[in-house]
């Protein structure tokens, strides 16, 4: 009889590491197919074995072995898996997207945090690689059955990290509904670098065994220790007190790290290309294409062989007759003089048209039942297709293919941004502040997480495309254009500021330097400032509008009065200028000419 083996590790007290250990291996043994078919995706994929002597020591020898040999072969090759994988990648990952902090209420204080707080949550994205790490995590769902992002602190820092899926470790059991309470992720980490993150463990860390690996019929004691980090979600009580909730990290013999865990979510954000009927991982493309591909793989082979060992020009020459076979080259109108029978030149058919059909046929079908168009794949347009309405309507009817896996990478944008708030805040509390540099209109600004943090019900999370606009200057203008037109934009300004074309930064800044005084005021007066009062050489019927623009906004806000009516001074102020600058200049009166002076009498 076996030996048992709890699920519940999170509930034990001693010898933490020794319970995830057995539990982790148990998952890992009744799971091993599924290791053995993403590392042959992932070889599929890359056309070659680049790590087969890795492989060769978890495991995979098999798949190791075979795929050395077909190394030794220079065969032909047509990976449709990676076509339709990078396709649909970067059809999916092409804009990049970012969440928006919505106000709940017109609270003016809640509408600007909310504002800083879009800002604030970009610069984190960009800072920690979201933006990069979480594409490659799509390509992984894309290609396996699951992609994954972590999102982690490292000091007074976020950071993000891609986590191939064969680190993830999941109980199909307690996974069968959907989403597991519990999370494991296991992979080889330095001991350098464990006992420079844990140095209260260092002499355990160092004198831990560490596993050997086999190369080239030698075995090399590597400097590395299996780590496995372990997730349990808390329970939620009545009055909002999380329960039972664990983190730890752990190695064979260490408990390195053991502490209560009360978020409601795993720090991982998960990517599936398609939800599953029952359990936690999806299908990927391989899987879906492995059929077709590997059929293409035997005929390209077969086409290969049949190009060298036959495609070749014979010539047949009949036993007895007499031909000096030194004559027969490649010269033109060579005389070749012969006795007997004459030399039969002959070039045999290679391969069947019928194979080259049943070729084209499984490509065909493979792009079909993926939903990707081979035009998509090779980066064509349909021909006849030149205006940008005919484009955007087709490249909308090819993505409606792909609509609810548009959905879902774009909800992994939330749920990022729900950790990085939960981890922000932590930070905060631990090192009393947590700023990071925002972009605000060309320059950098400095936030703070005390002046973004919201309570959870005063905003909501959506999703908006970071560019509307086309990528390309002529499409920027021809869009432009087309908004001009409809009266959508009414100035050179607004047009200028959404071109954004580095060729006219310094005409624009010229131009638009009016606005960006304006836009400069604005924020004086909301902070409660001294605003910069307005010149007669500004805009000023253009500052005027804005300001009352403004001013009408931010007056549904509850903004205090006094600050409203700073509003108020600056427009009036503006008015008398204007008013001043346009009243008729009066001119002066004609000089009089002095009195002429008596002409003297005639003495006759």
């Amino acid at each position: 009889m076996g030996k048992e083996i709890r699920s519940n590790w999170w509930q034990e007290k001693e010898n933490l590491h020794s319970h995830i250990k057995q539990y982790t291996e148990c998952i890992k043994q009744a799971q091993f197919g599924r290791y053995q078919a993403n590392i042959l995706y992932a070889l599929m994929y890359g056309n070659a074995d680049s790590f087969s002597g890795a492989l060769a020591n978890f495991g995979f020898k098999r798949y190791s072995e075979t795929l050395s040999k077909l190394q030794k072969e220079e065969r032909l090759r047509l990976n449709i898996v990676r076509s339709c994988v990078d396709t649909l990648t970067a059809k999916i990952t092409k804009n990049r997207t970012k969440p928006m902090f919505l106000p709940v209420g017109g609270d003016f204080d809640i509408t600007r945090r909310a504002k800083n707080l879009n800002r604030y949550i970009e610069a984190i994205f960009l800072n920690a690689d979201v933006y990069k790490n979480l594409a490659t995590c799509f390509r992984d769902c894309a290609l396996f059955s699951v992609g994954a992002l972590k999102i982690y602190q490292d000091g007074n820092k976020i950071k993000s990290e891609r986590i191939w899926p064969n680190e993830l470790i999941v109980d199909d059991v307690e996974a069968l509904y959907g989403m597991p309470r519990q999370l494991h992720q296991q992979r080889l980490i330095a001991k350098e670098t464990l006992a420079f993150q844990f140095p209260k463990n260092k002499n355990e860390i160092f004198n831990a065994v560490s596993p050997t690996l086999s190369l080239n019929n030698n075995f090399v004691v590597n400097n590395m220790l299996e780590v496995t980090e372990s997730w349990h979600l808390p329970q939620i009580d009545e009055e909002g007190i999380a329960t039972d909730g664990r983190h730890c990290i752990t190695t064979d013999t260490i408990t390195l790290l053991d502490e209560e865990w009360t978020q409601t979510d795993f720090p991982i954000v998960l990517l599936r290309l398609d939800d599953p009927l029952l359990g936690f991982w999806g299908q990927g493309l391989a899987e879906q294409l492995y059929p077709i591909q590997t059929e293409i793989n035997r005929l390209l082979k077969r086409i290969q062989q049949s190009m060298y060992r036959v495609g070749v020009p014979r010539i047949y020459i009949r036993h007895g007759s007499k031909i000096n076979t030194e004559q027969l080259s490649n010269e033109i109108a060579s005389i070749v003089y012969y006795t007997g029978a004459a030399p039969i030149f002959e070039t045999p058919a290679t391969v069947s048209p019928e194979t080259f059909t049943h070729l084209r046929t499984l490509k065909e079908d493979a792009y079909s039942i993926s939903g990707i168009s081979q035009l998509s794949a090779q980066a064509k347009k349909p021909a006849g297709l030149t205006s940008g309405v005919a484009l955007n309507t087709f490249h909308d009817i090819e993505s409606e293919r792909f609509m609810t896996v548009g959905m879902m990478f774009e909800q992994a944008h939330i749920e990022i941004a729900k950790r990085v708030i939960g981890i922000a805040s932590d930070i905060y509390e631990q090192y009393g502040e947590f700023p990071v540099l925002a972009k605000k209109g060309n320059s950098m600004e400095r936030l703070d997480w005390s002046q973004v943090s919201l309570d959870q019900d005063d905003y909501q999370i959506q999703i908006w495309p970071v560019a509307l606009f086309p990528s390309t200057p002529a499409g920027k203008l021809e869009k432009v254009g087309e908004l001009m037109d409809r009266g959508l934009i009414q100035s050179r300004e607004d047009a200028l500021k959404l071109l954004d074309l580095p060729d006219l930064e310094r005409v624009s800044s010229l131009i638009t330097a009016n606005d960006d005084i304006i836009e400069k005021i604005i924020p004086q007066i909301l902070d409660g400032e001294e605003p910069e009062p307005p010149e007669s050489l500004m805009g000023l019927e253009a500052g005027i509008q804005k300001m009352t623009m403004e001013y009408l906004k931010v007056r549904t806000q509850n903004v205090e009065e006094e600050k409203l009516q700073h509003f108020l001074n600056w427009i009036a102020q503006a008015q008398n200028l204007l008013a001043q600058a346009q009243a008729p200049i009066q001119e002066a009166p004609p000089l009089m000419a002095p009195p002429s002076a008596p002409m003297p009498e005639t003495p006759f």
